[in-house]
């Protein structure tokens, strides 16, 4: 006779479905009311891939991230998460893809019930993972604070003294960014260009007080976290290091040049390089750069809390 799975009421998970990965945190309050991280994994599935031109989710890339969604799931029954207590969110593209309901059928028979996020709210979600982070208590005290999440699917961009108080979507991420105008191996110059002056026209063309007045600025999303990596050339992932390491517009411009003029399985080798995000990581450092001239900053915090975290606050 089998036994039943003991739950606990007070923990939480939150899975969030993006473009080019699916990430799940698990976490439980304390006494003091904050929540503590238990598990926390991103694996990368690809929704995103052959999305274009139709926005339309290939039965490849649903499968591959069923089955991590499937594989999350029981981890969550490990960690006696209530099934009701499964928050799953989905962004970039599942908002505009043109068979989401299906996605969202499937899901609903797994028992998950997707809430497909809208931009400003992704916006808003990651803003909170920041503002309410204890590391990022100076930057979110009494100034203003600018976060980037850059996605696959999508940028998001927000800035306010504590609440976010405007915010953009720009539906242009990096694996979009690459499959549109960056699809060589490794992209050509005038690629690269072509994809610099697209992202400079939908930046400047944001009706968002955007130059000079946004305080410091936190890059959220596995761009940021990965860049950062690469920079301390670190042999496995350690958030702790990563958390906080700021990149300016000179070190970013370096690496930036080294991962353009590399080849996908060139980049891959690279110390401190997530393997299966090698294929766009160009695209997001290249979308990192024009953010940042585009916001008038010299440099970026890199935050390994994302867009979950807020998720798990609301």
């Amino acid at each position: 006779m089998s036994s039943q799975p003991v739950f606990s009421a007070s923990r939480r998970a939150v899975l969030d479905i993006g473009s080019h990965s699916t990430l799940l945190l698990i976490a439980e309050p304390s006494a003091s009311g904050d929540w503590i991280p238990l598990f926390d994994q991103s694996v990368i599935t690809r929704l995103g891939e052959g999305f274009l031109p139709e926005k339309r989710l290939q039965p490849a890339a649903q499968e591959r991230t069923l089955q991590a969604i499937q594989e999350f799931v029981l981890e969550a029954r490990r960690y006696e998460v209530e099934p009701e207590q499964i928050r799953v969110a989905g962004t970039a593209v599942l908002r505009e893809a043109v068979n989401q309901s299906e996605f969202a059928t499937t899901l609903s028979e797994m028992g998950l019930t997707l809430r497909v996020l809208s931009g400003e709210e992704e916006a808003r979600f990651s803003f909170k993972a920041v503002s309410e982070d204890p590391s990022f208590s100076v930057f979110a005290s009494n100034q203003a604070l600018t976060v980037v999440d850059i996605g696959g699917g999508s940028v998001e961009i927000a800035v306010g003294v504590q609440e976010p108080e405007h915010s953009v979507s720009v539906p242009l991420g990096a694996v979009k960014l690459k499959e549109q105008a960056m699809p060589s191996d490794p992209p050509s110059p005038l690629e690269i260009l072509r994809a610099s002056q697209l992202l400079d026209e939908r930046l400047n063309a944001l009706d968002f007080p955007m130059r000079g007045n946004g305080g410091p600025v936190v890059v959220v999303g596995g761009t940021g976290v990965c860049l950062a990596s690469i920079c301390l050339q670190l042999s496995h992932f350690e958030p702790e290091l990563i958390h906080g390491v700021l990149l300016d517009q000179y070190r970013l411009g370096q690496l930036l040049k080294t991962l353009n003029q590399r080849s996908e399985a060139e980049r891959r080798a690279l110390p401190g390089m997530e393997s299966e995000r090698a294929p766009v990581i160009h695209a997001g450092a290249l979308i990192l750069e024009r953010v940042m001239i585009a916001l008038g900053v010299e440099q970026v915090a890199v935050s390994v809390r994302g867009l979950r975290y807020g998720l798990l606050l609301d």
